[in-house]
């Protein structure tokens, strides 16, 4: 019973920190990773952390976007969450999970 409380205690307190709609938002987006990694049979880790959840993501996309770069690699892309979001006339990215 204690651990069912500190668990709700912990999502009261993601919730008051970034808001009820951004943690519906990190909420769905892991499903929907949950649900593709299920379909393409890769490791279902990818999908703990997506984008919403990691304001840093955010921030990286930023800075590579400011440089305005012709091409960008990415080395470890997972489900290339930040090469989608990069500006770049060509992305490359690698990952050692063949199925992301």
């Amino acid at each position: 019973m204690e651990q069912l409380t500190n668990k709700i205690k912990r999502k009261c307190v993601a919730i008051f920190r970034i808001g009820l709609l951004s943690y519906c938002r990190i909420f769905l987006d892991r499903i929907w990773f949950r649900i593709i990694a299920w379909y393409f049979k890769f490791d279902p880790w990818h999908s703990s952390a997506p984008f919403s959840s990691r304001p840093y993501k955010k921030t990286v996309v930023n800075l590579a976007n400011d440089l305005s770069p012709d091409s960008v690699v990415e080395i470890g892309s997972g489900l290339g969450e930040l090469l989608f979001r990069i500006k770049a006339r060509k992305r490359y990215g690698y990952d050692i999970d063949l199925g992301v």
